[in-house]
C-alpha cells in the first residue's frame, strides 16, 4: 500500500469541491479493501478528521467511517444465531457491561445535574501568559487581543477606540492581581486530574479486576487467555490515556444512577480545545508513531480472533459525544450514525472464526468472514454483548440532547438584542446573529442585566459578547454614529428566524441508527425516556426530545405503528409550544407518520392536528416563525392521497391562509406554501372517494370557485418576482394543479376583467422600472387588498407612485365584445417582500425576460382553460396590449398568444397521436386529413383568414382535386403518423381556438417601417423611450438656441414641429451646421445631441429587434404565413443575430426551425438558404473561430493557442524561441459582441432543428450536411491532413461542433464518421486548422464522451509519438489542452492513457510542444489520485487496455520509488553501497530510462556524489557496451567464415577419401 497516496486521498477530504471529497472517500475505503491488515490504521486517521473544523470535512470523514463499515462486515447476532444449532440453556455474563442499565437510566437526574453542553468549555477565553513579561505588558496584550476579538479597531469615524474611551482606567494591574491571587479553572482542573491518577493508583476499575480474575482462570484456553491478555495491555494504555471526556461520561452516568450530595457533578474538560487540536484533545493525548503502530497491531490480532473491527473507534466516539467542544461532539455523533448505521447490530459481538483470511480479511476480499463452532453460551453472551453496548451508546446519545446547548442561527438579517448607550453619546448594538441570548438562554439574563446596568461600557461590552458566545453564538459589533436614535427602532428590529442545531440533530440521527435493531421493549423504554423532557423549561431540552423522537419513528417503520399512539400525545403537545423552534420539531416529527395517521382509525386525530395546523399558521400571518415550512410541510402530508375529507366550503376558506407563506423571506418556506397548495388542488380527486360520496356531490373542484381566481392572481405576482428556481417549478406545479381541478366556468367567474389586465400588464413591465403598485395585491386576513388601499396601508404597505408609460387609447381598433378600454403598459407587480423595485427585472434584462416568459406561459394555460367561456376576456385584452406603442407590452401580450398557440398545437398532435394508436378511422383521425386537404388549397390560393373561416367548399371551387380528395378521405388507411398534421392544417385547426385576428396583428406590426416607426401608420416611437426623446429634443433646443448666438438659424424639417422630431431628423439638423459656426457653445450643443439622437436611435433598434422577434415567432407558430416570407424570415435572423439575451434568442431558433419544417414543401424553398446564413453566422465570430490567414507563415514555435490553459477561447500569439521560418506577430482579436452574440444565436438555431427535425434532419436539410462534410471529406494531403482551402476546414469544423452535440442518437454514428478527418486536421500545416479542430474533438467528447473518448484517444495519443512530424505533435498537443479544459473530471478515468506519452513530449525539442504537454499534464497529475483504483472505462480495444497496464505500472512506480526495482550496475564499485543509496541509484536510473529529469537531495555526506557519478559511470558503460557490440560482430565474420571454410574442405576430403574407398 503507498502510504503517499493514502496522504493525499485523505488531505483531499478536506477539499472544498463535493464530487472530490466523496471520490477520495470511495477511494480509501478501496485501499482498505486491498490492504485489510491496514484498517486500524485507517481507521484511525479518518478518525481525527472527524473533529476538524470544516463542517464538510467532518461530513466526509463521517461518510468515509460509513464506507469503511460497509467494505468490512461483521456478524451480527442473528449471523451467529442462524450458525448455532442448540440453543443457549442458561444466561452468560457479557464481556461488555454497562454502568447503568436502560431500565434504570434517569434522565431527569442528568438534567438537574449535569452541566450543559455549550460551544466550548471556554477554554478559548483562557490566556497562557507569559510570566516573564511585566504585569502592565500582559494586561496590555490581553486589553488587544479582547478588542481585536470584539472589532474594537479603527472604523468610529476613523478613530481608534482607545482615542475615545480611555479603557486603562477601566482595568488596571491591581484589578489583575486580584484575579490573579485566585485560583484558575486551570490550575483546579490539574489538581483534580492528580486525585484521579491518584485514585487509579489506590484502585482498579471494575474492568479490570474482572479482566484480572479471568486471566487466573485455568480452565481457559490458551488463545482465550492470549486475547485476554491483550485487552488488560489495551486497558492499561487507556486507563492511563483516559481523558476528561472519559471523566465527564461516567460523571453523566452517575448523575443519572445515584442521587446522593456526593454524586459527581459535570464540569468544565481541562486543557485548552482547539478545532485544530480538537482530535488530540478528544484522545486525550498525541501517540508517538510507534505507540500508535503498537495499539494497532494488538487491536488487529483481536480482530483476527473475531471481535468487532471497529470496536475501539466506536468507545471512542461514544466518549467524544460528550466533549464540550461543539465540534468534537458533532464529529463524534456524525461517525457513530455512519458506523450503526452499517453495523448496530455487530456492535460488540465476539464471533468464533473459522479462519482469519477469509472474506474481507484477504487482500481483494469481501463479504463476511467464515464462522466457527457457534456455541449456545458464545450465542448468549454475544447477544448479551451487544445489546449492552447499545444501551450504553444510546444513553450517551439521550445524554447529548438533553444536556446540548449549542445552536446557530441563519437568517438574511441581523436582529438587535440589546442596546447600550454610553455618556459621551456613543452607542454600540450588540447584534447576535439572528436570536437573542436572553430569549434562547434565560440563564444568561441575569449577567445580561448586570451588563446593562453596570457603569463601565468596556465591561458591558465584554461581558455579553463573552456570556453571547459561550452560549453558542456569534456575535459582532455594530456601530451607531453620535446623536443616532435607536430606542423606538429596537423592537421592529426583533425577528424570530429559523434555529440550526447540529449537534442535537447529528445525536438523534445516530440514536436511530443505534435502535435499529433493538426490541421494542427498548424503543418503548428510549420513547418514554425523550417524552419525559418534552415539559421541560428549557427549549433546546424539548426540542432535543421532539428531534430523538422524529428519528426514533423513522428508524423503525415496521414497529411505529406500535409507538405511535404512545407519542401522539406528546408531538400534539409540541405542536402547541411556546417556542416556534419546538413547535417546528414536533411538526417535522409527525410528517414521516402522516401515511400512518390517514388510516381510518387516527381519522380524529388528524382532524385535530389539521385544526392545529391551520391555527398554527392563521397565527402566524403577521409574524412569519420558523416552524412555518415545517408546519406546512405537514399540512401537505395530511392532504395528501390517501386523505380522505369533505373539500367543501369551509376549506375554501382555509386556503387563504396559505398566500401570506408564497411571499415569506425563506425560499423553504415559500417551497411547503406552494406545495401545499399543490396538494390541496388535488383535494378530493379521487375517483374512489368522490364514488363513496354519492353522484349528488359537487365536483372535486367545486371548492376551488372562491379562491381559484385570486390565489392564481397571487401566484402570478409571485412567479414574476421569484429568484429561486426550485420555488419557481413548486408554483408552477401548484398554477397547473389548479387549473387542471377547477371547472372553467368557476374560473372565469372567479376572475374579473381587472384581474386579468393587472397580470397581463405585471408580465408588460420594463425592465429597470418598478412594478406599478396599482396592480399589486397583497394578502390580508383571507383575501387579497390592492397594495394602495387604505387597509393596506394600516398592514403597513404604503402605496408609492410608479411610473407609468402614457398609452394612447384608440377604441377604433377594438373587437366587437371586446373591452374598448385600451390598457397601458404600466409598471407591474409585487416582490418577495412586497417591494416593488425589488423585482428582477429591475437589475437586468435578462432576468426580466426570463420572468417575463415563465409568466407569459402560465398565462397561457390559462387562455387554454377559460377557451369557450364567454364573454371572451382575455383575446381581447391581449388584442389591446399588442396595439400598444410599448414595446414590452407586445412582446408580453405576443409571448402569451405564442405559448398558447404551441399548446394549441400540442394538443392537435396528441389527437392525432392518438388516433394513430387506436389504428381506426376516428373523427379527429379525419377531421386532420380534411384540414390538410383544405388548408392546402387555401394556401394555394392565398386566401388569407378569411377562406380559413370559410366553408371548405370555397377551396374545392378553387381546386376541384381537393374534391376528389374530401371524397376519399374515408379511404385513407386508419393509421396516421402525427407527423402527417402539417403547419397548414396546425392552423386551420388552431384557427378554431385562437382567435385569428391575434396573429394576424402581429404579422401587420412587422411590416413597420422601421424602428423609429413601430406602430404604422402613427409615427409615435416606443414609449420606453420618452425620456430619451426629451432629453434628445432638449439638446436640439439647446443647438438651436446656440446656433441663434452666432446668427445661424437651423431649419425644421418641413411640417413637423420641434417636439416630433425623430432621431433621423435631429442627426440631420446637426449636420447642417456650416464649419465655421461649428465652434464653442454650438460646437458642444451638436456633439451633445448627436450623442443623445445616437442613443436613442440605438435603443430603438435593440426594442424593435426583441418585439418583432416575437412578433414573428407568433406568426410562425400560427402557421398563417404570407405569400412572402422575407418579414418574417428578416425578423427572426436579426433576432439571431443581434438580440443579447439568450432566452429570447432560443424563442427566434425555435421559430425559424418550426419555419423550415413549414416550408419545406415551398417552391423556391428558403431552407437551403437560411443554413448556409445560420453556418456563416457560426463561423462569423473572430474570437471564437481562428483566422488561417493570420497563421500562414508561422513557425513551428509560433503557439496558436495562449499559455494559459483554461482560457475558454486561444489566440494566435507572437513566436517565441528560436525559429526557423519567419514569425508572424499578430494581437489577439479583441471581442466582438455583435459577433458573439450571432454565433450564440445560430447555435441555438442549429440546436433547435435537431431537435425539431431528429432522425430526419439531414434528409430534410441535406445542405446541413454538406456543411458539415464537403471540406473534411476532400482528398487527404501529404500531411496526412484533408486537403484544399484551410479556413473552410476550419468552417465546417465549427459547424460540425455546434451540430453533432445536439443530434438525435440516431444520428450520433453517421456523425462520428467524420472522426478520421477531424483527426487528420490535426496534422495540417496551418496552427488555426489544429486549434479548430483539437476544439471540435473536445466539444464532441464532452457532448459524447463514453463514446467518442476511446476511438478519439486510439488517433490522437498514437500522434505523440516522438517520430512524428511537428505539427501533428502540436495538434495531438493541442487535442490534449482542449480536452483537459472542457472535460476536466470525465477524463479521470483516461488519465492512465493521457499521463505518459504528455510525460514523454515534456522533453520535446519543439518549445510550443513542451509547453503545452507540462501544463497539460500537471492538469492531469492532479486527478491521478482520485484514478487509481477505478476500472479502466467500456470501450477501449484490447492494444489500448495493454498499454495503460503498462503505463500504470510506470506512474505507480513514478509516483512511489519505493516500487522501482533494483538496478544491478554494469561495473563494478569500490565501495559497498547502502541500501538508501541503492534506492537513489535506482530512482536515478528510472529517470535516465525514461528521459525525465529529476534531482537527488539529501543531507550532506551521505553519498550524494557517489550515486550520481555512478550512474553516468553505468551509462557510459552501457553506452560502450552497445558501440562495442557490432565492432566485435565485425571482427567475428571473418573468423567465423574461415572456420566455415575449414569445415567445408574437411567435409570435401572425407567424401573423396569415401568415394575412393568404393
Amino acid at each position: 500500500m503507498s502510504a503517499s497516496r493514502l496522504q493525499k486521498l485523505l488531505k483531499l477530504l478536506e477539499s472544498n469541491n463535493e464530487s472530490t471529497r466523496k471520490a477520495a472517500s470511495k477511494q480509501i475505503c478501496d485501499i482498505a479493501k486491498a490492504h485489510p491488515s491496514q484498517l486500524v490504521s485507517i481507521t484511525r486517521k479518518v478518525h481525527a478528521l472527524l473533529y476538524h473544523s470544516n463542517w464538510e470535512t467532518r461530513v466526509a470523514a463521517a461518510a468515509t467511517v460509513g464506507g469503511l463499515a460497509d467494505a468490512f462486515p461483521h456478524q451480527s447476532v442473528q449471523d451467529l444465531a442462524a450458525a448455532c444449532s442448540t440453543p443457549a440453556n442458561a444466561s452468560q455474563q457479557a464481556l461488555y457491561q454497562v454502568d447503568v442499565p436502560l431500565a434504570s437510566f434517569d434522565l431527569d437526574k442528568v438534567l438537574r445535574k449535569g452541566q450543559p453542553l455549550l460551544a466550548s468549555g471556554g477554554q478559548e477565553y483562557d490566556t497562557a501568559g507569559d510570566s516573564s513579561l511585566p504585569l502592565s505588558e500582559r494586561v496590555a496584550k490581553q486589553r488587544q487581543m479582547l478588542r481585536e476579538r470584539l472589532g474594537l479597531g479603527k472604523g468610529m469615524e476613523g478613530k481608534a477606540f482607545d482615542d475615545i474611551i480611555n479603557t486603562d482606567e477601566l482595568v488596571n494591574e491591581d484589578d489583575l492581581a486580584a484575579a490573579l491571587t485566585a485560583p484558575t479553572p486551570k490550575a483546579q482542573a490539574s489538581a483534580a486530574r492528580a486525585a484521579r491518577a491518584a485514585n487509579r493508583q489506590r484502585s482498579a476499575t471494575p474492568e479490570k479486576q474482572q479482566a484480572s480474575e479471568l486471566l487466573r482462570s485455568e480452565s481457559m484456553s490458551a488463545r482465550e487467555r492470549n486475547k485476554l491478555k491483550r485487552k488488560h495491555k489495551a486497558l492499561q494504555r487507556q486507563d492511563s490515556m483516559k481523558t476528561d471526556a472519559q471523566a465527564r461520561a461516567a460523571g453523566i452516568k452517575a448523575c443519572a444512577h445515584e442521587d446522593s450530595p456526593n454524586s459527581p457533578k459535570l464540569g468544565k474538560a481541562g486543557g485548552s480545545i482547539t478545532p485544530q487540536s480538537a482530535a488530540a484533545a478528544a484522545a486525550g493525548t498525541v501517540l508517538s508513531d510507534e505507540q500508535a503502530a503498537e495499539q494497532d497491531e494488538a487491536e488487529w490480532q483481536a480482530i483476527e480472533c473475531g471481535s468487532w473491527p471497529f470496536q475501539r473507534l466506536a468507545d471512542q466516539l461514544c466518549n467524544d459525544i460528550l466533549s464540550p467542544v461543539w465540534i468534537v461532539r458533532h464529529g463524534a455523533a456524525a461517525g457513530l450514525r455512519e458506523l450503526l448505521r452499517e453495523q448496530a447490530a455487530a456492535a460488540a459481538v465476539e464471533a468464533p472464526l473459522l479462519d482469519s483470511t477469509s472474506g474481507w480479511a484477504s487482500p481483494g476480499g469481501v463479504g463476511l468472514r467464515r464462522l466457527g463452532v457457534v456455541l449456545p453460551d458464545t450465542l448468549e453472551q454475544a447477544s448479551a454483548a451487544n445489546a449492552a453496548w447499545l444501551e450504553d451508546v444510546i444513553e450517551h446519545l439521550l445524554c447529548v440532547l438533553a444536556l446540548d446547548r449549542f445552536a446557530d442561527y441563519v437568517s438574511d438579517q441581523v436582529c438587535c438584542v440589546s442596546f447600550i448607550r454610553h455618556d459621551s453619546g456613543f452607542a454600540l448594538l450588540v447584534a447576535l446573529r439572528l436570536t437573542s441570548i436572553v430569549y434562547r438562554h434565560p440563564s444568561a439574563c441575569s449577567s445580561v442585566a448586570w451588563a446593562m446596568h453596570t457603569e463601565h461600557f468596556l465591561a458591558q461590552l465584554l461581558l455579553l459578547s463573552c456570556v453571547a458566545q459561550s452560549a453558542g453564538i456569534q456575535c459582532r459589533l455594530v456601530r451607531i454614529h453620535r446623536h443616532t436614535l435607536v430606542h423606538d427602532a429596537l423592537p421592529a428590529a426583533l425577528v424570530v428566524v429559523q434555529v440550526v442545531v447540529p449537534v442535537r440533530e447529528t445525536a438523534a440521527q445516530a440514536l436511530g441508527a443505534a435502535l435499529q435493531p433493538t426490541s421494542l421493549s427498548t424503543l418503548q423504554r428510549v420513547l418514554e425516556l425523550l417524552s419525559s423532557m418534552h415539559k421541560h423549561q428549557e427549549w433546546s431540552v424539548r426540542h432535543g426530545a421532539f428531534t430523538g423522537i422524529k428519528y426514533l419513528l423513522a428508524s423503525r417503520p415496521e414497529v411505529s405503528g406500535v409507538l405511535l399512539p404512545a407519542a401522539l400525545p406528546v408531538l400534539l403537545s409540541g405542536l402547541t409550544d411556546k417556542d416556534d423552534s419546538v413547535q417546528a420539531a414536533a411538526a417535522e416529527a409527525l410528517a414521516p407518520m402522516a401515511p400512518l395517521l390517514l388510516a381510518p382509525e387516527y381519522e380524529q386525530v388528524v382532524d385535530k392536528l389539521r385544526d392545529i395546523l391551520w391555527k398554527l399558521l392563521s397565527s402566524m400571518e403577521e409574524e412569519l416563525s420558523v416552524v412555518t415550512s415545517s408546519s406546512l410541510s405537514l399540512l401537505a402530508a395530511l392532504y395528501s392521497p390517501p386523505a380522505h375529507f369533505t373539500a367543501d366550503v369551509a376549506l375554501s376558506s382555509q386556503l387563504p391562509v396559505l398566500w401570506p407563506f408564497l411571499l415569506h423571506n425563506m425560499s423553504s418556506v415559500r417551497m411547503a406554501a406552494a406545495i401545499s397548495i399543490e396538494r390541496l388542488a388535488t383535494a378530493g380527486s379521487d375517483p374512489a372517494y368522490a364514488a363513496a360520496l354519492g353522484p349528488e356531490a359537487p365536483g372535486p373542484g367545486a371548492w376551488l370557485q372562491p379562491v381559484a381566481g385570486p390565489c392564481l392572481r397571487l401566484m402570478l405576482q409571485c412567479l414574476m418576482t421569484e429568484r429561486d428556481a426550485r420555488v419557481q417549478q413548486g408554483l408552477l406545479r401548484a398554477w397547473s394543479s389548479l387549473l387542471e381541478q377547477v371547472e372553467a366556468a368557476d374560473l372565469a367567474a372567479g376572475l374579473t376583467v381587472h384581474d386579468l389586465r393587472a397580470m397581463l400588464n405585471m408580465i408588460a413591465t420594463p425592465c429597470g422600472h418598478a412594478l406599478d403598485t396599482s396592480q399589486l395585491v397583497i394578502p390580508y386576513q383571507g383575501r387579497l387588498v390592492p397594495w394602495g388601499s387604505d387597509v393596506a396601508e394600516e398592514a403597513g404597505f404604503s402605496a408609492r407612485p410608479a411610473k407609468k408609460l402614457k398609452v394612447k387609447d384608440d377604441s377604433s381598433q377594438s373587437l366587437s365584445g371586446m373591452s374598448s378600454q385600451a390598457q397601458g403598459a404600466g409598471s407591474g407587480a409585487g416582490r418577495l417582500s412586497l417591494d416593488p423595485e425589488a423585482w428582477p427585472g429591475m437589475e437586468d434584462q435578462e432576468p426580466a425576460v426570463k420572468s417575463r416568459l415563465v409568466a407569459s406561459r402560465v398565462m397561457a394555460q390559462l387562455c387554454c382553460k377559460l377557451q369557450g367561456q364567454e364573454p371572451p376576456i382575455i383575446p381581447g385584452l391581449l388584442y389591446q396590449q399588442v396595439q400598444q406603442p410599448a414595446a414590452s407590452s407586445r412582446m408580453a401580450s405576443s409571448l402569451v398568444i405564442l405559448h398558447w398557440l404551441q399548446l394549441v398545437a400540442a394538443k392537435c398532435r396528441d389527437a392525432v397521436a392518438a388516433a394513430a394508436v387506436k389504428a381506426e378511422p376516428t373523427q379527429a383521425t379525419l377531421a386532420a386529413i380534411k384540414l390538410e386537404v383544405v388548408g392546402a388549397a387555401v394556401f394555394n390560393l392565398d386566401q388569407g383568414s378569411a377562406a380559413i373561416k370559410a366553408d371548405p367548399n370555397v377551396a374545392v371551387k378553387a381546386d376541384p382535386s381537393a374534391a376528389a380528395k374530401l371524397d376519399t378521405a374515408t379511404d385513407i388507411p386508419a393509421v396516421v403518423e402525427p407527423s402527417a398534421l402539417t403547419t397548414v392544417a396546425l392552423s386551420a385547426a388552431i384557427c378554431a381556438e385562437v382567435p385569428e385576428v391575434l396573429p394576424d396583428t402581429c404579422l401587420a406590426y412587422l411590416g413597420a417601417p422601421g424602428a423609429s416607426m413601430p406602430s404604422p401608420p402613427t409615427a409615435d416611437p416606443y414609449s420606453e423611450l420618452a425620456p430619451l426623446y426629451a432629453r434628445m429634443r432638449r439638446d436640439l433646443y439647446a443647438l438651436v438656441n446656440a446656433s441663434l448666438q452666432v446668427g445661424f438659424m437651423l431649419t425644421l424639417p418641413s411640417g413637423i414641429p420641434i417636439e416630433q422630431v425623430s432621431s433621423e431628423g435631429a442627426i440631420a439638423m446637426a449636420a447642417v451646421v456650416p464649419p465655421e459656426a461649428d465652434v464653442g457653445d454650438v460646437a458642444a450643443a451638436k456633439a451633445a445631441l448627436l450623442q443623445s439622437a445616437s442613443h436613442v436611435q440605438l435603443m430603438e433598434a435593440y426594442l424593435h429587434t426583441s418585439a418583432c422577434l416575437v412578433l414573428a415567432s407568433t406568426v410562425v407558430a400560427s402557421g398563417r404565413l404570407p405569400a412572402k416570407l422575407n418579414t418574417v424570415i428578416q425578423n427572426l435572423m436579426a433576432g439571431l443575430r443581434k438580440e443579447p439575451v439568450v432566452a429570447l434568442q432560443e424563442v427566434a431558433a425555435t421559430a425559424v426551425a418550426e419555419l423550415m419544417a413549414g416550408v419545406a414543401v415551398r417552391q423556391p424553398c428558403p431552407n437551403e438558404k437560411l443554413v448556409k446564413n445560420l453556418c456563416s453566422m457560426v463561423c462569423g465570430d473572430p474570437f471564437e473561430t481562428p483566422s488561417a490567414a493570420a497563421a500562414e507563415g508561422a513557425g513551428y514555435e509560433d503557439d496558436v493557442q495562449s499559455s494559459k490553459l483554461l482560457c475558454p477561447t486561444q489566440s494566435i500569439n507572437s513566436a517565441q524561441g528560436n525559429s526557423t521560418q519567419p514569425a508572424v506577430t499578430q494581437a489577439a482579436p479583441a471581442p466582438d459582441p455583435a459577433a458573439a452574440t450571432a454565433r450564440v444565436g445560430a447555435e441555438c438555431a442549429l440546436k433547435a432543428m435537431c431537435q425539431r427535425f431528429g432522425p430526419g434532419l439531414f434528409q430534410q436539410l441535406p445542405s446541413l450536411w454538406l456543411q458539415m462534410s464537403a471540406a473534411l471529406g476532400a482528398a487527404v494531403g501529404v500531411d496526412g491532413a484533408p486537403a484544399g482551402d484551410a479556413q473552410g476546414l476550419i468552417s465546417a469544423m465549427q459547424v460540425v461542433k455546434a451540430v453533432v452535440p445536439s443530434l438525435h442518437p440516431s444520428l450520433v454514428p453517421l456523425g462520428l464518421q467524420l472522426l478520421p478527418q477531424l483527426c487528420g486536421c490535426l496534422r495540417h500545416a496551418n496552427a488555426a486548422v489544429r486549434l479548430a479542430a483539437a476544439r471540435c474533438l473536445a466539444a464532441l467528447a464532452a457532448a459524447q464522451a463514453e463514446t467518442v473518448l476511446p476511438l478519439l484517444l486510439k488517433q490522437v495519443v498514437p500522434l505523440l509519438g516522438g517520430t512524428n512530424p511537428v505539427p501533428s505533435r502540436l495538434g495531438a498537443v493541442e487535442v490534449m489542452a482542449q480536452l483537459v479544459t472542457q472535460l476536466r473530471r470525465q477524463l479521470v478515468s483516461y488519465t492512465v492513457l493521457l499521463v505518459v506519452p504528455l510525460l514523454r513530449r515534456m522533453s520535446d525539442p519543439v518549445a510550443a510542444v513542451r509547453r503545452k504537454a507540462a501544463l497539460c499534464f500537471g492538469s492531469l497529475t492532479a486527478l491521478l489520485p482520485l484514478a487509481q483504483g477505478l476500472p479502466l472505462p467500456d470501450g477501449l480495444d484490447e492494444d489500448q487496455r495493454q498499454c495503460a497496464e503498462q503505463d500504470g505500472e510506470f506512474l505507480s512506480q513514478l509516483l512511489d520509488n519505493r516500487k522501482v526495482e533494483d538496478y544491478c550496475l554494469p561495473l563494478k564499485l569500490k565501495v559497498e553501497l547502502r541500501r538508501y543509496q541503492q534506492e537513489g541509484i535506482n530512482w536515478l536510473s528510472f529517470l535516465r530510462r525514461f528521459g525525465l529529469n529529476g534531482v537527488l537531495a539529501d543531507d550532506m555526506g551521505l553519498g550524494k556524489t557517489l550515486q550520481a557519478t555512478a550512474i553516468i559511470a553505468c551509462s557510459v558503460a552501457e553506452r560502450q557496451a552497445v558501440t562495442a557490440a557490432p565492432a566485435a560482430k565485425q571482427q567475428q565474420e571473418p573468423q567465423q567464415q574461415q572456420q566455415q571454410g575449414s569445415a567445408d574442405d574437411n567435409s570435401n576430403h572425407v567424401a573423396a577419401k569415401a568415394a575412393v574407398s568404393e
